[in-house]
């Protein structure tokens, strides 16, 4: 498996809207990724507004998977996204994570809204990714594929 992770700032979470016409909503935090697309927005909205001079209110990671060796199924891609959440210390964050599974590559997108509170955020300094991140998605990816061989998981 090869994998490239993305990270960059964002103004908004409008991005969310087209990222939900596309893709399937995976998984989520402080956030109901059953409701609306409108709803959605303006949970993230609210949260930043906790600091309402601060220009880029969110971050969104693209991470993209190919090369698979095993094809797995949704529960195991959200487990992979989960540990790498947990991984990075960001499991915390208001997110939500968008999948699009194609047949030669994986992309998971997911917005984070950097304001935790009235006085803490996620400095944009930490973005980019670093080869700690690389390490946490591949062992996860192993380790998840291992236990679906063994549990007939893999389609």
């Amino acid at each position: 498996m090869r994998a490239r992770i993305k990270e960059f700032a964002i103004a908004d979470f409008q991005y969310i809207r087209q990222l939900d016409k596309a893709k399937k909503r995976l998984l989520g935090n402080m956030v109901n990724i059953l409701a609306s697309t409108t709803e959605i927005v303006k949970t993230f909205s609210k949260q930043s507004s906790l600091r309402p001079l601060l220009k880029k209110v969110g971050i969104h990671v693209k991470v993209v998977f190919w090369r698979l060796k095993v094809i797995i199924d949704e529960k195991c891609y959200e487990q992979i996204i989960q540990r790498y959440i947990q991984g990075i210390g960001w499991y915390d964050l208001q997110y939500i994570v968008f999948l699009a599974a194609r047949r030669n590559y994986v992309e998971f997108d997911i917005i984070f809204n950097r304001v935790i509170s009235n006085t803490q955020i996620i400095d944009l300094k930490c973005l980019g990714a670093h080869w700690t991140q690389y390490e946490i998605l591949y062992k996860a990816y192993t380790d998840i594929i291992s236990i679906a061989d063994s549990k007939f998981y893999v389609r």
